[in-house]
This record gives structure tokens, sequence and C-alpha cells, in this order.
């Protein structure tokens, strides 16, 4: 019997969804088909070997299919991550992304001219080679549109490639899957699994490239990995993004800039701004102006359709925040927003 992974809602803090937490040896059985639909027998198949201007007529195709399921993945990404307009945005920037790709990829993927090289008589010629199995490992701040961003370029290069999207937010895969069921030669080259860091790390096991996105400490463990097996790793990992504010500033805008830039998706985005170094002349002006900015923003709670800030999508997130706050407060910080 399947071990389940129970899931909690972010808008109610409830457990209210679960799913089989995929096996090790189910992984292995999913990367041997994978790669055999990017070998086939007796030659190439019809991904690995097919034009990129066809792969990438499988794509338009796929973003079509996405967008059928829109409403339900939309639905399901509310559940996801408890916001509404953000959801929306990401579901409408994935069907974007996908067919961006499938416009530009068989342009990239062009074998350029052979030249002469500098090494007489040697010719050099540069061939486009996909690099097999590739594992990415997306995260939950925006479920769908970072599991599909590096996705969706590996299969134009006629990679086959298989998902774990975080197990914090799963719901969207659902839908996601029936899009993908609507294309059948890309079901043969793409597969979603989920579970939570051993699926990850079985994956690895199995890929020929892997792309991460996520926290500095996971991205370490999965470089560790990847470098015993010597193979390739892509890694999107978080920072401490700053602004600086300069006694020049015009400082309304740059309070509005810092209040948009740090809150928006509730500040749960890569690029989030999480310190100001602010010029001391300047300072008092621009916390006033930061704080109102902040006081006029309005909670989407309880009605996710009024306000602009929804939850903190990540149980561990908020536990972090709030021990961060009472560091703050232990050292005499006073809150002058919320």
């Amino acid at each position: 019997m399947s071990t389940m992974f129970r899931v909690r809602n972010p808008r109610n803090g409830q457990y209210d969804y679960e799913f089989p937490i995929v096996t090790p040896a189910e992984i292995a059985a999913r990367a041997t088909k994978l790669r055999a639909a990017a070998v086939g027998t007796g030659g190439p198949s019809a991904w690995a070997g097919m034009p990129a201007a066809d792969r990438c007529a499988v794509l338009a195709r796929f973003a079509g299919a996405v967008k059928t399921q829109r409403s339900a993945l939309i639905a399901a990404l509310v559940v996801d991550t408890g916001r509404k307009r953000e959801s929306e945005l990401e579901v409408d920037s994935a069907i974007g992304n996908i067919l961006r790709w499938a416009a530009r990829a068989p342009a990239l993927l062009e074998e350029p001219a052979t030249r002469e090289s500098v090494v007489k008589p040697m010719t050099l010629t540069a061939a486009s080679v996909p690099v097999g199995l590739v594992a990415v490992i997306s995260p939950w701040n925006f479920p769908l549109l970072l599991a599909l961003i590096d996705t969706i370029p590996a299969l134009a290069a006629g990679c086959t490639v298989m998902v774990k999207p975080s197990e914090v937010t799963p719901r969207f895969v659902e839908p996601l899957q029936r899009a993908i069921n609507a294309v059948p030669e890309l079901a043969q080259v793409l597969s979603f699994v989920q579970g939570g860091p051993a699926t990850g790390a079985a994956m690895i096991d199995c890929a020929d490239a892997v792309c991460f996105t996520g926290s500095v400490a996971t991205g370490r463990i999965i470089a560790r990995h990847c470098a015993e097996r010597l193979i390739a790793c892509f890694l999107e990992l978080g920072g401490k993004d700053a602004v600086i504010v300069l006694e020049g500033a015009d400082i309304p805008r740059a309070a509005r800039s810092v209040a948009w830039g740090g809150l928006a998706n509730a500040g749960q985005s890569c690029l989030s701004i999480e310190r100001v170094l602010v010029e001391a002349p300047v300072y008092d002006a621009f916390v006033k102006a930061l704080a109102a900015e902040c006081n006029a923003l309005k909670l989407a709670y309880p009605n996710i359709d009024d306000g602009v800030i929804g939850p903190l999508i990540a149980e561990r997130q908020a536990e972090a925040i709030r021990a961060q706050l009472d560091d703050a407060y232990a050292r005499g910080a006073k809150a002058l927003a919320g």
C-alpha cells in the first residue's frame, strides 16, 4: 500500500488533501519508460529524433490543452496557495511561456554551418544533442509556472523530463495531468511524480541532468548528489535581495516600490525585497512613507476577492517569520504597520 502525504490548506490550516508518495522503485520504472521513449528501438524515437519544429508543434498543442484546463488549474492553485488573482496570472503566464518556447526554440536549435578551425585542416561543426532524462524539482511559491519553466525548454531540446513539484502545493497536478494526457506524444516523454525529499533523491539517481529551484540548503544537497554522479545541475536558489535608498531618491516612489517589491505575493517570490539600506538623512522620512504604504494594504481574508495580501503558503515559512519577529521584538524593535 502506498504511503499517503497529507497537505495543508493555507487559508484555513486544515489538512484536507492527500496524495500517494511515488516510491523509488516506481521512479526507476518511470525513468526506464522515459528513456525508452527518447531512444526508441532501432534508431531515434519520434521525440529525440524529431525535428525541433515538430517537437515545438507538440508543445503548442500542449499549450492549447492547458488552456482547456484553465479553470480547473486556477481552482486548484487557489486552494494550493490561498490566492486568486495571482493564480489566474500564473496559469496565463504558464500558457504564454509554453507558446513562447514553441515559437522560438526551432531557431535557437538550428544547426550552425560548419566553419574552419585555426588548426588546419580541421573543421568545426556544432551539434545540439539532447542530454537525456532531465529531473525538474520545483518549489511551492508559483507551483505551475515554476514546474514548467525548466520543463518546456528541456522538452523542446529533445529531452525527456520527470518533474517533482513541491509536496506543499500538489493539487494542480491533477488538472495538469489531464492536459498532458490530451497530447499523446507528450505523455510518453513527460512524467509528473509526487513526494518529498526521498522522491527527489530517487529522481536524481536516475537523471542525466537536474534543474532545481528552491532553498540554498536543499540546493547544496542536490549539488553534492549531482557531483557524486558527475551530472549537470542547474540551481536557482534563494537570496537576500536588497534595496538601497539614497538621499536624492524620490521618497514616496521609493516607499511604494519597496512595499510592492517586498509584499507582492505576500513576499513569497525569489526576487522579493528582504532588506532595505537607507541613507541617514532620509531614513525617518522613508520609514514613515513605507509604514503608510504598508498600512494601506488589505489582507485578502476572509474574502479572497477583497484585498491584495494572501496567506503564507508553507507552514514552516510562517514559523520562520514568527521567529524573526520574536527575535526583533526581543531586541527592542517596534512594529509600525500591521
